[in-house]
């Protein structure tokens, strides 16, 4: 694995997890609406912060609940982010800076 990606994997998931732990928070009525779910593996999602970000993708916005402009934002950037390491993609700059100012944003 390239040294670049595996370092981006080391320090940028810590920060996509630290921003879906904050739309759970804030959103935690909203997705205990739809809940129970069971996702496509089977596992039981039963409470709001059994939901990884393609959960919140697949089970929010599948049934048109989003988040707020800001929040969609930083979970649509959260997301992408997420896609591309799962296949190894090495992020751009300019995204790497908004999952940085995010980080900033809820700590």
């Amino acid at each position: 694995m390239p040294i670049l990606l595996e370092t981006q994997m080391q320090h940028v998931l810590p920060i996509l997890e630290d921003i879906r732990r904050y739309l759970v928070r804030k959103y935690e009525t909203m997705i205990q609406q739809i809940l129970p779910q069971q996702d496509e593996y089977g596992k039981e999602l039963n409470r709001p912060t059994d939901l990884e970000l393609r959960h919140l993708q697949h089970y929010l916005r599948g049934q048109g609940l989003f988040f707020q402009e800001k929040d969609d934002e930083w979970f649509q950037c959260a997301y992408q982010a997420r896609n591309d390491i799962s296949h190894l993609n090495v992020l751009p700059t300019d995204q790497l800076d908004k999952l940085f100012a995010i980080q900033q944003k809820i700590h």
